[in-house]
């Protein structure tokens, strides 16, 4: 695809194409913002997947599959398809190379040397390396998702002048308000309890994000509020399954049920009253807690890396103590009935997020930054 004669091309990249995170959304609907704008995308994979279609109707240019990385076990194969990577990126003369996922800096590096496209590092996560400093070298810029993050990277080795934080943002349209009747007709559909309250989670199954502390709350809330529900939606870790199950087993059987990851969330979000994310570690910046506010449902979080940057304001008195299942259990009994409670919390939570972090402005940013680091087409030699 040809950009506009200001737009710029870009080069990204994926590891496969399936809604198998929040990176890859923030990507994919990054990269439709900046196709709107005039400039054209190219998207690296490696796996093929069921969001094909998607990419595609978004305008996005596929190309793979490729691999990533200067080590485990792809490296040698990565390391191999480095010189058709350079022609290709030669043949093509994109203006940029926006890089979605940190643990590919070394990647990065060698081919932005070899063959001339700039860098810029979209950081979605905590530090990962010991030698960031060493890293870093070569790039020309970071951006990253929250504060919390920008101080963490920069303690572990970056220099303060080549970060910028950049908040992710949610479009509305894309996260639709729901009340009582959406909720009522959704759960029918998905075969979900009605008339008690649901409080879900909505990632990956692991003790990274706190899901021990929450299924140990969960029996706290169920001894005050029996008729309450628990939906777990998302993939285990494959060592913490066990450990799971064996935690869900000592809880009432009627009190939870569980979902694999679900490619729409949607539906789930708008079945719940109360959506929950007790992250015991640095969580950078959970979409989920942008797009629960989206849909007009309270947020219970912990209280760590950036979500205390999206729930600030009034909207801090739902964040909780990491690994405390009592307070979560406090705090979730005392969101069960917000409705007939606190009706405004709908609409306070769906303000908070039109307000604070509009798509429009987050893709401002990342134009900006991907033309400071861009080598304009016409410098190429």
């Amino acid at each position: 695809m040809t950009p506009a004669p200001d737009g710029l091309k870009i080069v990204t990249l994926a590891i496969e194409l399936e809604p198998v995170g929040g990176i890859e959304s923030v990507t994919l609907e990054d990269s439709r913002e900046l196709i709107a704008r005039g400039h054209s995308v190219e998207m690296l994979y490696s796996v093929d997947g069921s969001q094909r279609p998607e990419y595609e109707a978004a305008g996005i240019t596929l190309s793979g599959p490729w691999l990533y990385g200067v080590q485990g076990p792809n490296a040698v194969a990565a390391l191999r398809q480095i010189p058709a990577l350079v022609r290709h990126l030669r043949r093509e003369r994109p203006d940029v190379l926006w890089l979605s996922r940190s643990e590919f800096l070394p990647w990065a590096q060698l081919v932005s040397r070899l063959s001339g496209v700039p860098v810029l590092c979209h950081i979605h996560n905590v530090p990962n390396f010991r030698i960031t400093s060493l890293l870093a070298r070569g790039i020309g810029a970071f951006v990253v998702v929250s504060d919390a993050m920008r101080r963490q990277w920069i303690a572990a080795g970056l220099k303060p002048e080549t970060v910028t934080v950049l908040h992710n943002g949610v479009a509305p349209e894309d996260y639709p308000f729901a009340g009582v009747e959406e909720r009522d007709a959704v759960r029918n559909d998905l075969g979900l309890p009605a008339g008690v309250p649901i409080v879900l989670y909505l990632g990956r199954i692991t003790g990274q994000k706190g899901v021990p502390t929450l299924l140990e709350s969960w029996r706290l809330v169920h001894e005050q509020h029996p008729d309450a529900h628990l939906l777990l939606v998302g993939a285990p870790e494959p060592s913490e399954v066990e450990e799971c199950r064996e935690a869900l087993a000592a809880l009432p059987e009627s009190s939870w049920s569980w979902r694999p990851l679900a490619k729409d969330v949607i539906p789930y979000l708008h079945a719940a009253d109360v959506v929950v994310l007790p992250s015991t570690y640095q969580d950078p910046l959970p979409r989920v807690v942008l797009e629960t506010l989206a849909t007009g449902r309270p947020m219970v979080a912990s209280r760590v890396g950036g979500i205390p940057e999206m729930l600030s304001g009034d909207l801090a008195r739902w964040l909780v103590e990491p690994g405390d299942a009592k307070e979560l259990a406090e705090r979730l009994g005392g969101l069960l009935e917000w409705r007939e409670r606190e009706p405004a919390i709908a609409e306070e939570a769906r303000a908070a997020v039109e307000r604070d972090f509009p798509i429009t402005a987050h893709v401002d940013g990342l134009e900006r930054a991907l033309r400071r680091v861009s080598k304009r087409r016409g410098d190429w030699v």
